[in-house]
């Protein structure tokens, strides 16, 4: 005959079994999809620093380094969405390693913040199209000298 008797002793439940009790352990799933989620971004970020400090010291040029961008953008939002689907079994399911998971959102959300903000400035500046790169006959800028004053630019509105 078997009794199960519950006892809240380290995750296990003791079963009695014709009188002799052995205990049951059942195992947290861990979400595979946080593991991923954090791989991903701690690749993206190896793989920004890298980029960067190799352009910074001139050991990559500036039109290999804005190739690599995009594989870190892919790569950071593989991140977060390898991490909304790790949310999602850890909040429905209870598997284990959320705080694999908050890593690898907040380390994605690290490498995406300064491409956002670069992006963010692209697109609301206006663009560039006073420039010259003659500097033996540069040509007069008009609409600059106009908003001189006492030969000082005018900034912020002041």
């Amino acid at each position: 005959m078997w009794l199960a008797k519950l006892t809240a002793r380290r995750g296990s439940i003791e079963v009695m079994a014709r009188g002799m009790p052995f205990p049951v352990r059942f195992e947290q799933r861990k979400s595979a999809a946080t593991g991923w989620c954090r791989a991903f971004a701690c690749f993206a970020a190896v793989l920004a620093m890298l980029a960067a400090l190799a352009h910074r010291f001139g050991l990559l040029e500036t039109i290999d380094f804005l190739n690599v961008l995009p594989l870190v953008v892919v790569l950071a939002v593989l991140a977060l969405a390898f991490g909304a689907f790790g949310f999602r079994r850890v909040w429905v399911y209870g598997d284990r390693s959320a705080s694999e998971l908050v890593f690898g959102i907040a380390l994605a959300v690290l490498v995406l913040l300064p491409l956002a903000f670069a992006a963010y400035q692209g697109l609301t500046q206006p663009a560039l199209y006073d420039v010259s790169t003659d500097t033996i006959d540069p040509p007069r800028f008009e609409r600059a000298a106009a908003k001189m004053k006492s030969g000082l630019p005018k900034v912020c509105g002041i």
